[in-house]
């Protein structure tokens, strides 16, 4: 009665105060017509509320969602109908969504929650972000599905990386649901998190290996792979931590190379243990701990480094030399097996010449105190003597080695002056004194007469037996100067010689001028400013003993990864260098000789690699050394055309001038020379040549030389038998069998060496082949007015016998400039077209012949002549 007299007078809040004083008392119908009255007067929470409170769930929900009616706790919890109303579940899931519309999360999950929809009320905890509320519930929830969303949502969740408890679940709830290869992956996370974070490899490594058992419980089909990633990633920290336990123990020396060891594994790797961390690792302990090796072995004094080369003529016991002094120093051990430690290429071995400079470093004791000798052995042929020229670079003195039994050779005389040159302490000693033959004073007046050196300097020992090498040792400490280094300025260093490890990239032996060099120091090329990390660092003795840091007036060896870079020549500096720094100047290789190069088999030649290479020398030697390795060392079988040289011509015309932008031009490949109108000068590469010979033999030496166009210079006796001659000859003539005539004109006895002399002019002409009139390129060559004659005569000659037969004749010409120099006819194939006639007139037979005649000149005048490619390279081949 009181409701309806409200409801009459129209006094909301009359209503209000009796609708809350009734409550479920209210008939369904009047509580209808009160809702209506209330949602006209927008008092739409009211209305909702009180069709909630009379059973009446569907219509309040209906309020609640179209008028967006504000849902307090208490409004939140009237919709939702008692156990047992017909469609309860469904009123439960409304009234979710609208209070996960209206952000209202944990009421939305506690109404999931009592319509049974456990992974739902999750959902909505999970929008809410309260982890520990998702937590809680999954736990209580004993349901694995929900609990495996719980377990990735906790994963996604940063908070579980500082809070245990969450980790605890995650693992617990993973456990549960039997996702051993999830539970491996969260694992593998934790141990990142332990390195990135925390630094903790020994947690990692626990974490590690429960990836890896879990996922040997894992019933995934495809876990092969992970499991062999995780168990890679598991031995490299091992690694990591066997190198932190040498190091933190004080075996720094071990740790260095472990380390190192490590380095060289990790390439093109990424993972827990990185570069960046074994080389912070190392850096730390090489800089900061009193027992890391700053100063490896006897560096820490500069004055007890010794830095020098031997340097000889070819087979004067250079390398023999070189084995003593590692047997003296305890680097090796005596015997056969042991012989040419320092030639370590098989070509090395097999020609016994020593080809590529190397470096080893000994330690020796005089007078109680440990020295650092770094020796470097040299070339002693001609072809390599820019090894010779790279490694003195790094030198305070040479031990000058004359053979006691040949004396002083034409290489003696450059190295000599190469080591005057360079302001180098020169120690002369007398090799082979042993032998019957051998005549030491003889020697010693020799070295007065030609090098003016003091005959009570002179010292006398025998390689191969071992004499007087502690002698020379002691020689090498006191006449040699220690290196004019600095340790306490910034970091420089110059390449002497580099090469490659299929490692480890571009490995450099350097001599360092200044500073110190660590593992993990930062430094840049001085070539292109390019920024490195040095990753590792060695002394050679001769093999590679690792260290943590060298000192300035070291030679050691530096490299600087995959892509460290390096070339022969470069400097490296410290980042706070100027850019403009110059420590020495190595004078760049200057190639002597050119020669085409081709795969022997054809099957091996590519299209895209073009017809050819051309390649540049240093001399024939160079060259035969060059293809033995390569066949040696990588089984590729070639074919070299014979040697040319370089030559160079001035060119006129503005246009020409500006399209070569010089007006001068090196040439190659005759094929690059200009139009001979457009030259106005040839110019020769020429040499001094330097032959010394017994006395008897200078009337034939002459004779040759002079025959190969040399100018003879005043020549210099340097004993009552031996005579130093020296000539200005063209490279082009000695290139070839310049050495083989000697040698036979002189029953072998005379010696042979040259240096550059430059260019020179010269009448130089270029020689073409024409086949039938068609100039052959690759024939084309570059050749001494005065050998015109000869050089076509035989190259036509050649061409004849090569060439194979075809159907048409082919006129083989030598031209110089439209002058035909010389002509050879390779006549063709001909068909006997008379053999049909059996009798009758002779004109039958005389047209025939005419008609062949005549089929012939069609034929040469279209006929396209085909020269295999084997026969281009066979006539140029030497």
């Amino acid at each position: 009665m009181v409701l309806k007299l409200a409801l009459e007078s129209g006094d909301t809040n009359a209503i209000i105060a009796a609708v809350e004083a009734l409550g479920s008392s209210v008939e369904p119908e009047l509580a209808q017509q009160l809702a209506a009255h209330l949602r006209a007067h927008d008092h739409h929470s009211h209305a909702a509320a009180l069709l909630a409170t009379t059973g009446q769930y569907d219509e309040a929900l209906t309020i609640v969602e179209k008028e967006s009616t504000p849902l307090t706790d208490e409004l939140g919890e009237k919709p939702a109908a008692p156990a047992g109303v017909p469609a309860r579940e469904a009123l439960l899931r409304r009234l979710a969504d609208v209070l996960g519309a209206r952000g209202l999360y944990h009421q939305a999950a506690k109404r999931l929650a009592q319509a049974g929809d456990k992974a739902g009320a999750l959902r909505w905890l999970m929008r809410s972000g309260d982890a520990d509320r998702v937590a809680t519930f999954a736990a209580a929830a004993r349901d694995s599905n929900v609990q495996l969303m719980a377990a990735e949502y906790l994963r996604r969740h940063a908070a579980w990386r500082s809070r245990p408890d969450l980790t605890r679940h995650i693992i617990h709830f993973h456990t549960r649901a039997k996702a051993y290869s999830k539970l491996a992956g969260f694992y593998a996370e934790c141990a990142k998190v332990e390195v990135d974070e925390y630094d903790n490899f020994e947690k990692a490594l626990e974490a590690l290996k429960e990836s890896i058992h879990c996922l040997s419980k894992a019933t995934d089909p495809d876990t092969g792979a992970q499991t062999i990633a995780l168990q890679q990633q598991s031995t490299l920290v091992k690694r990591y931590l066997d190198v932190k336990k040498l190091l933190e123990a004080g075996d720094i020396n071990t740790g260095v190379t472990s380390g190192e060891q490590l380095l060289r594994a990790l390439e093109a790797r990424s993972g827990l243990v990185t570069e960046e961390r074994v080389l912070k690792l190392l850096l730390h302990y090489a800089t900061d701990h009193p027992s890391a090796p700053d100063d490896n072995k006897a560096d820490s004094d500069i004055n007890k480094i010794r830095n020098f080369s031997i340097v000889a003529h070819v087979d004067h016991g250079k390398s023999t030399l070189a084995d003593r002094l590692l047997e003296v120093t305890g680097v090796i051990k005596p015997g056969v097996d042991n012989a040419q430690v320092l030639d370590q290429l098989q070509v090395e071995r097999e020609r016994g010449i020593t080809v590529k400079a190397v470096t080893a470093s000994l330690d020796y004791m005089y007078q109680n105190e440990k020295y650092l000798l770094n020796l470097i052995d040299t070339p002693g042929h001609v072809d390599f003597s820019s090894e010779v020229v790279r490694s003195i670079t790094a030198c305070q003195g040479v031990v000058l080695l004359v053979d006691a039994n040949e004396g002083v050779q034409a290489q003696t005389v450059a190295v000599h002056s190469l080591a005057k040159k360079n302001n180098l302490i020169i120690i002369p000693v007398l090799n082979k004194v042993d032998l019957k033959n051998a005549d030491p004073e003889k020697v010693k007046k020799q070295l007065k007469s030609v090098f003016d050196i003091d005959e009570n300097t002179v010292l006398k020992i025998s390689a191969k037996k071992g004499w007087g090498i502690n002698e020379l040792m002691q020689a090498i400490i006191e006449r040699i100067p220690p290196p004019p280094a600095d340790p306490n300025s910034s970091f420089k260093a110059h390449v002497i010689d580099t090469w490659h490890d299929k490692h480890r990239g571009i490995m450099c032996l350097t001599y360092i001028h200044s500073g110190r060099a660590r593992i993990g120091q930062s430094v840049k090329w001085r070539s292109n400013l390019k920024q490195q990390t040095i990753k590792a660092l060695a002394l050679l003795r001769p093999h590679e003993e690792p260290v943590a840091s060298a000192t300035a007036g070291q030679v050691v060896m530096l490299g600087c990864g995959p892509k460290g870079g390096g070339a022969v020549g470069d400097q490296l500096l410290s980042l706070e260098s100027a850019e403009n720094t110059e420590i020495v100047t190595i004078p760049p290789v200057r190639h002597m000789v050119y020669a085409g190069i081709y795969p022997a088999d054809q099957s091996q030649h590519h299209p895209a690699l073009g017809q050819g290479w051309r390649l540049g020398f240093l001399g024939l030697l160079h060259l035969e050394v060059f293809t033995q390795r390569l066949l040696q060392e990588y089984k590729a079988e070639a074919i070299l055309t014979a040697p040319s040289v370089p030559y160079k011509v001035k060119i006129r015309g503005s246009k020409l001038i500006k399209h070569y932008k010089s007006d001068e031009l090196i040439i190659t490949n005759p094929l690059q020379l200009p139009h001979p109108h457009n030259i106005t000068e040839y110019f020769e590469p020429f040499v001094i040549g330097t032959v010394v010979t017994p006395t008897e033999y200078i009337g034939p030496v002459t004779t040759l030389c002079i025959d190969r166009r040399g100018t003879p210079l005043v020549p210099s006796p340097i004993d009552d038998k031996l005579t130093m001659m020296q000539f200005i000859l063209p490279l082009a003539e000695i290139v070839m069998d310049f050495h083989d005539s000697l040698k036979s004109i002189t029953s072998g006895y005379a010696s042979f060496d040259y240096q550059d002399h430059g260019f020179h002019s010269s009448a130089l002409a270029r020689m073409d082949i024409l086949l039938n009139g068609v100039l052959v390129e690759e024939l084309a060559s570059i050749v001494h007015v005065s050998r015109l004659e000869y050089n076509a005569r035989r190259l036509t000659e050649k061409l004849k016998e090569m060439i194979p037969r075809q159907m048409v004749q082919i006129a083989i010409q030598a031209v110089v400039g439209g002058k035909v120099y010389a002509r050879e006819t390779l006549k063709a194939y001909r068909k006997d077209v008379t053999a049909k006639l059996y009798g009758g007139d002779v004109t039958r037979r005389k047209k025939l012949l005419k008609q062949q005649t005549e089929g012939k000149k069609k034929m040469r005048s279209v006929a396209n002549i085909r020269i295999p490619r084997d026969t281009f390279i066979d006539v140029l081949k030497k």
